[in-house]
């Protein structure tokens, strides 16, 4: 009788923890960036849906001239209080698996010089969204310049 009562406790176990991880479906943010173009994303690998969030990206160089500098103009649309030294992309909710993507629109123009510089993303800037995993909310890609690039601006003077 000892015997049955353990069996039927481990199945109750197993059960509840079987309850437990379904109740544990959580939203997993994770960032993304093309180097190239500017555009940066965020995707939810997780099995719940995310609210609202906020991705940031900051640049970090070497290069004694620094990160390039966009206008002031084209940067307003990106500024933040919460977040003052980032670009900040607020993203609209994702499904499970969904992804939603936003092309910065002043990339095009920075002028990098030569260097390597460490462009770090980070989406649920806020820590609004529950996830399953908060540890992999931020990622740097880097970008490498070779030859100075002009941006548009400087290409059609």
């Amino acid at each position: 009788m000892v015997r049955k009562a353990l069996f039927l406790g481990c199945i109750a176990l197993g059960m509840a923890a079987t309850v437990s991880m379904a109740e544990a479906a959580s939203a997993d943010l994770k960032p993304g960036f093309n180097v190239k173009n500017g555009r940066i994303s965020v995707s939810n690998a997780g099995d719940a849906p995310a609210g609202r969030t906020y991705a940031t990206i900051e640049c970090a160089t070497t290069v004694p001239a620094g990160c390039p500098e966009p206008a002031a103009a084209a940067l307003a649309p990106y500024q933040n209080a919460s977040f003052p030294n980032a670009a900040t992309v607020k993203f609209n909710p994702l499904k499970a698996g969904q992804t939603r993507s936003h092309k910065i629109t002043f990339y095009k123009d920075l002028v990098w010089a030569p260097g390597t510089y460490w462009l770090t993303v980070c989406v649920d800037a806020g820590d609004h969204v529950a996830e399953a995993s908060e540890g992999n909310n931020c990622r740097r890609f880097k970008k490498r310049v070779l030859t100075p690039s002009l941006g548009v601006a400087a290409r059609t003077r």
